[in-house]
């Protein structure tokens, strides 16, 4: 899916420089024109966005200073059109505390490795507490209790200024370069001493945390970030799942690099796990490599003491070595003429740790009267020790068993997208005979399931990386301008201190035209639509909507930009929460303009014009099927219903090989609103970003998760607020003939097995703690014990012939197969059974 993917890209991403990049990911590419889309009214014109000026290179020390004369954009831009956003954004938030746990700093970039950071202090006021008024640290989130953090630096008081400079490094942070090279093999960390310099990270956090002036400790910390300047640029390590749920890492290459490293991260230091000349790496390799006969040994161990024969190529487990060692953290060095570069972002398993499948939770044993019985899912362990469940697959199934007369027999199916050997399910009652003549529903009922279910991720470039490259980027012909970007000739350029705010001013005028047509046309007021928590959330979803291809993010009017990390994932949280902009293939972020440049894979005009008749349709859709409704309960299911009754899978659409580079348009129909809303056909991400439109605009408060369904790739659903109480809201399941209504309103202890999200799609907390609006309670379809089970099972096939009952969580397929088999001796005809999303389903 299109989305999903990007919290795999989001985890601590660093930044990047593109000035000087040749194609469509240079600075150049800044110079390109910005469109509208056309209309029956009017044109947008097309208009230059950048300043004149071709300054490029990265910020230096030198810019760190306070910007005078720079404009104040968001009090002093121009109205342009009906829509002012940045007014807008102004006046919406004038009164209202946004909350932050702390203030930035203007970044600084490329500082040398031994620079002493000076600060004018009142010495009387400072003379007790100074060597607390500063620490510099390795991570942003350096207040998090469960995290590692480590403050490498050291304040000293001297007449009047506090310096704040390296302290011992130890063996944590630093990898000494010219001292490793392409045949290292040990596992040993390097004990170094304070050589005076940062050690070999690229980037760090310089944290004010008293007034220098009062000595009074600061309500809000200041951080500032700042980067190291190294001979060897770092690569930038993104942490991603393959079809089959396999974790492995995958860097940006280093010109000129012999080789990679890749170094687990303890609290000891660095250990060398695994090295490669190429530019990715799976979790199963790291210590496989490096240390093969133990390896050997312990596997095969563990497969002796599991009854297999070591001869073979059995699958026990995946993602070992993330389960055997809890808490992983990677990062990677290249290898260039004897020498390493810094060290690359650092990444942490941690952040992937529910979605990675480690092995299944034992063999089964079942008895059955038909083939139905047999369980849909089997539960799997995560290398972080929690539970998934993960759909059986029966296809190509291998059968051991003795006669046709025989009532026990053994099968031996896969687990759906795993790597893991088949495994063993016991079955007794039912002969095998009459098994195999109605062997073939139990595939049937598999592919029902998975029909509506991902096949892989569809990923989107981010290419936001580590620092700000020191070295000359390639050089490469603008396809569409012919012009080769400069380069400068220095790597630390001062920077036009307004071009930022400039560029700023310049989409905004591009932004409120698109805007208001959008508005005019649709008869829709974006404020009904739009989600953001923040002027920086807000800005960056107009811009989004109104496809701006550059959303600068100026430090003077946004000092949260500082974190690009974090604003890096608040775009991306935009992105998804705010669905009209269509499908984008790769995000750039810009030093010099302080921008993200985004690609857009389908036409601006299109996709504009989609947008008017999206929110026509969404409001269409609101208003009438929401009309006379009072409470968000019942809106919530009326549109949900809607959505099940006039809208159908797009199953062609999964089944695509997807090139982000061609996609079709009924391709990316199917993965917007305008698939389900216009052509009522559509994915996942369709159903969930119609049920968005439509909910917000029928005055319900909606939000867009994206992560997992059952392990087997990226999935999109609804979070919807009822009542001031959030449940969890997947249309695109609900869907479903043979499981109605079966993930409708339920909470977070429900699809905790299920729906895995990838934690990223919105940036506060939503839990969903209260089953009080869940679908089968609200309709008195719902039982805590085997005997209620029975009774509401018999009422219900007795009147309608198909009975939909959702158990407790604490009731198995066993307890079900028990009443279901009780039922079959009172004479109930069964043809069919089934226990999916704990809820037991039977049909005469």
């Amino acid at each position: 899916m299109k989305k999903q993917a990007l919290s795999v890209l989001s985890v601590l991403l660093g930044i990047c420089l593109v000035t000087g990049c040749g194609g469509s990911s240079g600075i150049n590419e800044l110079t390109k024109k910005v469109g509208g889309f056309k209309s029956s009214e009017r044109t947008i014109g097309e208009s230059d966005i950048l300043p004149t000026d071709d300054q490029n290179g990265d910020k230096d020390v030198s810019s760190n200073d306070d910007q005078k004369g720079t404009k104040d954009v968001l009090s002093n831009n121009k109205k342009s059109g009906t829509i002012d956003v940045l007014s807008n954004i102004k006046n919406k938030y004038a009164s209202a505390t946004v909350d932050s746990a702390h203030e930035f700093g203007e970044p600084m970039y490329n500082l040398p490795k031994d620079y002493v950071f000076e600060f004018d202090c009142n010495e009387e006021a400072m003379k007790w507490d100074y060597n607390m008024a500063f620490s510099v640290y390795t991570t942003l989130d350096f207040e998090n209790p469960d995290k590692y953090t480590h403050d490498c630096s050291v304040c000293s008081l001297e007449n009047g200024k506090i310096l704040v400079e390296p302290s011992v490094v130890d063996n944590f942070y630093d990898i000494p370069e010219s001292t490793i090279t392409a045949e290292t093999d040990t596992f040993a960390a390097w004990e170094t001493e304070c050589d005076g310099t940062w050690g070999s990270l690229n980037k760090l956090y310089l944290v004010q945390k008293y007034d220098l002036q009062t000595g009074e400790e600061l309500a809000k910390p200041i951080i500032t970030p700042f980067s190291i300047r190294h001979d060897i640029e770092s690569t930038t390590v993104k942490q991603k799942i393959d079809d089959n749920n396999n974790y492995y890492l995958e860097w940006t290459p280093v010109r000129g690099a012999s080789s990679y490293l890749v170094f687990k991260l303890t609290d000891l230091g660095y250990y060398l796990v695994y090295k490669t000349t190429d530019t990715k790496a799976s979790a199963d390799s790291f210590w496989g490599q490096l240390d093969s006969d133990r390896w050997s040994e312990l596997v095969n161990k563990d497969l002796e003491e599991s009854g297999y024969d070591t001869t073979t190529s059995e699958k026990l487990y995946m993602n070992s070595d993330l389960h055997d060692d809890k808490h992983c953290k990677f990062a990677v060095v290249a290898v260039r003429d004897g020498k390493t570069s810094g060290i690359s972002n650092i990444v942490d398993s941690d952040e992937l740790a529910d979605l990675l499948p480690y092995t299944k939770e034992g063999n089964l044993e079942v008895t059955i009267r038909q083939v139905s019985d047999l369980p849909v899912y089997i539960n799997v362990t995560t290398v972080n020790d929690k539970t998934m469940q993960m759909i059986i697959d029966y296809h190509g199934c291998v059968c051991k068993h003795g006669d046709d007369d025989s009532t026990t027999y053994y099968l031996f199916p896969k687990i759906y997208h795993t790597d893991l050997s088949p495994f063993l399910i016991t079955v007794h009652g039912m002969p095998y005979g009459e098994f195999t003549k109605y062997a073939q529903q139990v595939a049937d009922r598999q592919d029902k399931i998975t029909a509506t279910m991902p096949t892989g991720r569809v990923e989107t470039n981010v290419d936001v990386s580590n620092v700000p490259t020191m070295e000359d980027p390639e050089v490469s012909e603008n396809p569409e301008t012919s012009v080769e970007p400069a380069i400068p000739e220095e790597p630390t350029t001062q920077v036009n201190p307004g071009s930022a705010n400039e560029l700023m001013t310049e989409v905004a005028d591009m932004v409120n035209t698109n805007l208001t047509l959008l508005q005019e046309q649709s008869g829709v007021s974006l404020d009904d639509v739009i989600f953001a928590e923040s002027p920086l959330e807000e800005w960056m979803a107009y811009c989004l909507m109104a496809r701006s291809e550059y959303i600068p993010v100026p430090y003077s009017e946004f000092p949260e930009g500082a974190d690009v990390e974090g604003t890096t994932n608040k775009l991306l949280s935009m992105y998804r929460q705010n669905p009209t902009s269509g499908v984008i293939n790769g995000i750039k972020y810009s030093y010099d303009y302080e921008t993200y440049i985004v690609e857009y894979v389908d036409d601006t005009n299109d996709r504009l014009g989609k947008s008017v008749e999206e929110f026509k349709k969404a409001k269409e859709v609101a208003d009438c099927v929401t009309a006379g409704l009072s409470t968000d309960y019942d809106k919530v299911v009326a549109l949900n219903d809607y959505f099940c009754t006039n809208a159908s899978y797009d199953e062609s659409s999964m089944s695509t090989e997807v090139d982000m580079n061609s996609l079709t348009q009924s391709f990316i129909d199917a993965h917007t609103p305008y698939g389900i809303l216009c052509n009522n056909y559509g994915v996942c991400e369709s159903y969930s970003e119609a049920m968005a439109l439509a909910g917000r605009l029928a005055g319900l408060d909606v939000i867009i998760e994206t992560g997992d369904l059952y392990g087997a790739g990226g999935h999109e659903w609804n979070r919807v607020n009822i009542d001031g109480n959030w449940c969890i809201l997947d249309i695109t399941n609900n869907d479903n003939e043979m499981v109605p209504n079966g993930l409708c309103n339920i909470t977070d202890s429900m699809a905790t097995q299920l729906l895995i999200s990838d934690k990223t799609s919105y940036l506060f907390d939503a839990s969903a703690n209260t089953d009080s609006y869940e679908y089968y309670h609200m309709n008195g379809e719902y039982v805590e014990s085997t005997t209620d089970l029975a009774d509401k099972l018999r009422e219900q096939l007795d009147s309608d012939g198909v009975a939909h009952v959702r158990c407790s969580e604490n009731m198995t397929q066993d307890d079900v197969t028990a009443v279901a088999q009780q039922l079959y001796s009172e004479g109930y005809d069964i043809s069919e059974g089934y226990f999916v999303y704990n809820i037991a389903i039977l049909s005469k």
